[in-house]
């Protein structure tokens, strides 16, 4: 059986450890908080939560580090030698370059799903985009072999284009969902509830997906509803989110005069 190693327990590390274990692949997980974490293992077919490198097999394959960014190298360091020399070492990092572990081990590669992950929510991988790259041959195939087990869309790595994207998904994940608690926030201190914005919030996406999301947009800013903007400016007592406001909504403006240059 194919043994491979999850170095981290995080969002990536946690979902991608489950879908390991649920293809029946023999998965290690590197697990800081290992005791309090021992339970979660318990139902899962070949998932083995450890507590530090010593404790991996000598005959691990592949090694996923799902660490932040700025942790990968050193962690990757800090690997057994003897293990290192036979297995694959995989960082999942959206803006790093596939061989960013060059120098630091003798096999190295990419394995990146684009999309947000929870560890409080149940994540499905139908779809997603997963960047892969390795220099050896039978890790890559075994790569893509995992990704469409998944369900998801094995794709050959391009790091510049994988830059792009990474950068474009903070705005349309991160960006958005920022926005989302901030309109949270701001029911919530008036004790409205904010489901009420659910139905609206499904309409927004559901017409992105559909359409064009520049010709989706609605709303006072792209109307040039000037008593509208103003009234609600007046509503914002925080200076941080009337100049977020502003500078939205003049945003908004700017991308709508510029697709309609685009079609003269």
């Amino acid at each position: 059986m194919q043994k491979v190693a999850v170095i981290g327990w995080g969002n990536v590390g946690y979902h991608l450890s489950l879908e390991l274990s649920r293809q029946s692949i023999d998965t290690y997980v590197v697990c800081r908080n290992y005791h309090s974490e021992r339970h979660t293992s318990e139902d899962e077919k070949n998932l083995h939560l450890v507590n530090s490198f010593a404790e991996l097999p000598n005959n691990i394959e592949t090694i996923f580090l799902t660490v932040k960014d700025d942790q990968i190298a050193t962690v990757a360091s800090r690997l057994p030698k003897k293990m290192i020399q036979n297995a694959s070492v995989l960082h999942s990092s959206g803006i790093l370059p596939a061989n960013h572990l060059k120098g630091v081990v003798p096999n190295y590669g990419i394995f990146y799903p684009l999309n947000s992950f929870s560890r409080d929510q149940d994540f499905h991988w139908a779809g997603v985009p997963v960047f892969i790259e390795s220099g050896q041959e039978r890790v890559s195939r075994f790569l893509h072999k995992v990704a469409e087990g998944a369900g998801a869309r094995p794709v050959k790595n391009d790091d510049l284009m994988r830059e792009h994207l990474h950068l474009a998904a903070v705005f349309a994940n991160n960006f958005t969902n920022h926005l989302l608690a901030l309109a949270s926030d701001m029911l919530n201190k008036r004790d409205i509830p904010f489901d009420y914005l659910h139905p609206l919030i499904q309409t927004t996406v559901e017409k992105a997906l559909r359409m064009d999301p520049a010709k989706a947009q609605t709303g006072p800013a792209i109307r040039g509803d000037k008593a509208t903007l103003q009234k609600h400016l007046s509503k914002l007592e925080d200076e941080d989110l009337k100049t977020l406001y502003r500078q939205l909504s003049r945003s908004i403006q700017k991308l709508s005069t510029d697709e309609s240059d685009k079609e003269l």
